[in-house]
């Protein structure tokens, strides 16, 4: 439905293994759904994320340092 929000943890959900995410660039930060996502680490794989000018550090790598389930370009 239009204008209907969801919780992070809902979108965090419909993350599959494979896919690849655009968090956006500068202030377009996701770091709400980036923490619900970066939760969900054990039970995805090879999940792509692109970016541009981070203000902070991402939960997603914070949670994962080896890369084994996320992959940040930037």
């Amino acid at each position: 439905m239009p204008g209907e929000t969801i919780s992070p943890e809902h979108a965090a959900s419909l993350v599959k293994s494979g896919m690849w995410l655009d968090y956006g660039t500068s202030n377009c930060q996701p770091d709400v759904f980036d923490r619900a996502l970066a939760a969900r680490k054990d039970d995805l794989a090879d999940v792509k994320i692109r970016s541009c000018l981070s203000l902070r550090p991402h939960a997603v790598i914070e949670n994962d340092p080896k890369g084994k389930h996320f992959h940040m370009f930037s």
